[in-house]
């Protein structure tokens, strides 16, 4: 997620980018991460809800690239 989010950066596209990695790593990730550790499973939960909001960040940023590159920047 990290280098999509950086090549994004360059693109001047910051608002929209950390939107998306805010509702992937909070609103996502962490609540996952507590339901998990809440039923057993304990520091891993907190670390697989981590994992998803990584996944789901990479998902959403490489949506976001894609209709960048697609409709803003299209190739010559």
């Amino acid at each position: 997620a990290a280098p999509i989010q950086g090549a994004l950066r360059g693109y001047k596209d910051v608002t929209v980018t950390m939107i998306m990695a805010v509702i992937a790593y909070w609103v996502i990730g962490l609540p996952v991460g507590y339901l998990l550790a809440q039923n057993g499973y304990d520091a891993y939960g907190y670390w697989v809800g981590f994992i998803t909001g990584i996944a789901v960040s990479a998902v959403l940023l490489f949506l976001r690239m894609r209709y960048l590159q697609k409709n803003k920047f299209p190739a010559v």
